[in-house]
């Protein structure tokens, strides 16, 4: 029983942490790619929202002497922290589900390999959709 367990330890190739380097080569990758490529900028925009927002909630504040100015500064650091939030639980998504196919690689159930493939394959899409969409809104770009 031992020599076949060993047997099958010996045929895996791929371990956890290959996967894990070569998921961030991937993702460093795209994101210094995605950075770098031509774009629409709707940063100002968002900008706009925050400083419009920072405004409404210094007037409601304004009532309060003490902590006003508290609950405004939180306000802006949490409403610029949102797509920092928003990309970290892609992130963590996507790790999750490589975590879910490795382990059905580590089965050697390769049939159920496709489906958290599919899973990163299908958020990675729209990802990109989402941002291509919400920059042509506000820019038209």
């Amino acid at each position: 029983m031992s020599y076949i367990n060993s047997l099958n330890k010996s045929r895996k190739k791929i371990s956890w942490k290959q996967i894990r380097y070569v998921l961030i080569s991937f993702f460093t990758s795209i994101a210094w790619g995605w950075n770098l490529a031509p774009k629409a900028d709707a940063a100002p925009i968002y900008d706009a929202f925050v400083t419009y927002s920072t405004t409404k909630i210094t007037t409601i504040m304004a009532g309060f002497p003490v902590a006003g100015p508290l609950f405004t500064l939180l306000f802006t650091a949490i409403a610029n922290l949102i797509p920092w939030a928003v990309l970290m639980m892609v992130g963590g998504i996507v790790i999750w589900q490589a975590y879910l196919g490795y382990q059905e690689y580590d089965r050697e159930n390769f049939s159920g390999i496709v489906k958290p493939l599919l899973n990163i394959i299908v958020l990675i899409i729209l990802v990109i959709a989402t941002d291509r969409i919400v920059t042509f809104m506000f820019t038209g770009a």
